[in-house]
């Protein structure tokens, strides 16, 4: 019975779409190869640079930690900042100009442009090791 119910899980687990190399979850969002949205605005603000097609999600953890007003999330010390994404032998650096309120403790939400980096979308989610630059 454990055999059976322990191989039925290990089948399940190999339908999952994610390729795990690093420590860290990494999605992707937004519109075709550039914007986070064409009519919503970062959590950064508008006095972020959004402009780049290398942009990055902070998970909403993390992101609010590092605001220096709670009830603002426009005041985020790690807006602007840059971090270096690591997966296999690859590397990119983005830029924080938003929060993934669905990503888990450290994970990231990237522009399509970073995720084409390392992966074909239809893979969807990535492990990878991140660090601020």
């Amino acid at each position: 019975m454990r055999f059976n119910s322990l191989f039925k899980l290990t089948s399940l687990l190999g339908l999952v779409g994610y390729v795990n190399c690093g420590g860290y979850r990494m999605s992707f969002y937004g519109l075709n190869n550039n914007r986070p949205s064409s009519s919503a605005i970062p959590a950064c603000g508008l006095d972020c640079d959004y402009t780049t097609d290398y942009y990055v999600a902070l998970n909403a953890e993390e992101y609010y930690e590092s605001q220096v007003r709670k009830d603002n999330a426009n005041t985020a010390t790690v807006c602007d900042k840059c971090v270096k994404i690591t997966y296999e032998d690859k590397w990119v650096v983005g830029k924080i100009v938003d929060k993934c309120p669905g990503c888990p403790n450290h994970g990231l939400d990237v522009s399509p442009t970073i995720f084409d980096v390392f992966a074909s979308r239809k893979v969807g989610i990535l492990y990878m090791d991140w660090e601020y630059t």
